[in-house]
């Protein structure tokens, strides 16, 4: 990351990793903006399933373990829906 520091002058971020991490697995080139998107819309599903346990819409990033199990062993119909 010092090398990308230097040589941009810029901090490397989670966007250069994908990137590297692809061109490293020798993926197509579309594959960063693939996972980008795919891990965008896992985070987004997380957070509206925080917000129906809490019944409360839920703004932040920070979802702990509880919450999650939390959701995932409620019942079927216990109401919580989208």
């Amino acid at each position: 990351m010092n090398a990308v520091n230097k040589l941009t002058r810029q901090q490397a971020n989670y966007f250069f990793a994908v990137v590297t991490a692809c061109r490293a697995a020798e993926l197509p080139d579309d594959a960063p903006l693939a996972l980008f998107a795919i891990g965008r819309t896992v985070g987004w599903i997380a957070l509206a399933g925080l917000s129906l346990v809490r019944s409360t819409p839920h703004t932040g990033t920070a979802v702990t373990l509880v919450d999650l199990h939390t959701f995932l062993q409620r019942e079927p119909n216990d109401g919580l829906t989208c």
